[in-house]
Protein backbone atom coordinates (compact mmCIF):
# COMPACT_ATOMS: atom_id res chain seq x y z
CA UNK A 1 0.00 0.00 0.00
CA UNK A 2 1.74 3.69 -0.95
CA UNK A 3 2.26 6.20 1.76
CA UNK A 4 -0.80 8.12 0.11
CA UNK A 5 -3.69 4.99 -0.36
CA UNK A 6 -3.10 3.85 3.08
CA UNK A 7 -3.63 7.02 4.92
CA UNK A 8 -6.65 5.55 6.43
CA UNK A 9 -4.74 2.57 8.03
CA UNK A 10 -2.64 3.39 11.00
CA UNK A 11 1.01 1.32 10.92
CA UNK A 12 1.67 -1.09 13.67
CA UNK A 13 4.63 -2.10 15.33
CA UNK A 14 6.46 -5.41 15.24
CA UNK A 15 4.40 -6.41 18.13
CA UNK A 16 1.09 -5.52 16.71
CA UNK A 17 1.60 -6.82 13.86
CA UNK A 18 2.97 -10.46 15.36
CA UNK A 19 -0.15 -9.88 17.63
CA UNK A 20 -2.23 -9.40 14.38
CA UNK A 21 -1.23 -13.24 13.24
CA UNK A 22 -3.59 -14.85 16.08
CA UNK A 23 -6.19 -12.16 16.23
CA UNK A 24 -8.83 -14.84 13.99
CA UNK A 25 -12.12 -12.14 14.90
CA UNK A 26 -10.35 -8.93 13.57
CA UNK A 27 -10.89 -7.15 17.39
CA UNK A 28 -7.28 -5.60 16.57
CA UNK A 29 -8.72 -3.73 13.17
CA UNK A 30 -7.68 -0.14 13.83
CA UNK A 31 -8.72 2.79 11.26
CA UNK A 32 -7.51 6.79 11.59
CA UNK A 33 -10.61 8.50 11.55
CA UNK A 34 -12.39 11.50 10.33
CA UNK A 35 -14.46 13.87 12.47
CA UNK A 36 -16.77 13.64 9.94
CA UNK A 37 -17.63 12.37 6.65
CA UNK A 38 -17.32 15.37 4.99
CA UNK A 39 -13.32 15.51 6.38
CA UNK A 40 -12.70 11.84 5.80
CA UNK A 41 -13.50 12.47 1.69
CA UNK A 42 -11.48 15.83 1.95
CA UNK A 43 -8.38 13.98 2.99
CA UNK A 44 -9.23 10.90 0.24
CA UNK A 45 -9.56 14.03 -2.42
CA UNK A 46 -6.17 15.26 -1.39
CA UNK A 47 -4.17 11.88 -1.77
CA UNK A 48 -5.96 11.36 -4.68
CA UNK A 49 -4.84 14.56 -6.24
CA UNK A 50 -1.45 14.63 -4.52
CA UNK A 51 -1.02 10.79 -6.01
CA UNK A 52 -1.99 12.18 -9.59
CA UNK A 53 0.41 15.33 -9.02
CA UNK A 54 3.55 12.70 -8.31
CA UNK A 55 2.65 10.54 -11.57
CA UNK A 56 2.73 14.07 -13.76
CA UNK A 57 5.95 14.83 -11.64
CA UNK A 58 7.82 11.83 -12.29
CA UNK A 59 6.62 11.54 -16.01
CA UNK A 60 7.71 14.91 -16.54
CA UNK A 61 10.93 14.21 -15.14
CA UNK A 62 11.35 10.57 -17.00
CA UNK A 63 10.34 12.64 -20.55
CA UNK A 64 13.11 15.83 -19.67
CA UNK A 65 15.58 12.76 -19.22
CA UNK A 66 14.50 10.84 -22.45
CA UNK A 67 14.72 14.56 -24.30
CA UNK A 68 18.04 15.14 -23.02
CA UNK A 69 19.31 11.71 -23.73
CA UNK A 70 17.87 12.16 -27.55
CA UNK A 71 19.43 15.50 -27.89
CA UNK A 72 22.95 14.63 -26.74
CA UNK A 73 23.11 11.38 -29.09
CA UNK A 74 21.65 13.58 -32.06
CA UNK A 75 24.77 15.94 -31.35
CA UNK A 76 27.00 12.94 -31.56
CA UNK A 77 26.02 11.23 -34.48
CA UNK A 78 25.82 15.18 -35.68
CA UNK A 79 29.20 15.16 -35.19
CA UNK A 80 29.24 17.15 -32.09
CA UNK A 81 28.75 20.96 -31.19
CA UNK A 82 25.23 22.52 -30.61
CA UNK A 83 23.31 24.00 -33.61
CA UNK A 84 24.42 21.48 -35.60
CA UNK A 85 21.66 20.55 -37.07
CA UNK A 86 20.35 24.22 -37.36
CA UNK A 87 23.32 24.37 -40.19
CA UNK A 88 22.55 21.48 -41.81
CA UNK A 89 18.79 22.22 -42.18
CA UNK A 90 19.74 25.96 -43.22
CA UNK A 91 22.45 24.60 -45.77
CA UNK A 92 19.74 22.66 -47.88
Amino acid sequence: MGKLSGFLFPRPSFLEGAARVVDVGGTLNRYNRSETPEEADALAMYADWKAVGEDIRRAMQRYRKRLKLAGADLRRLEGGGRGSVQRETAEK
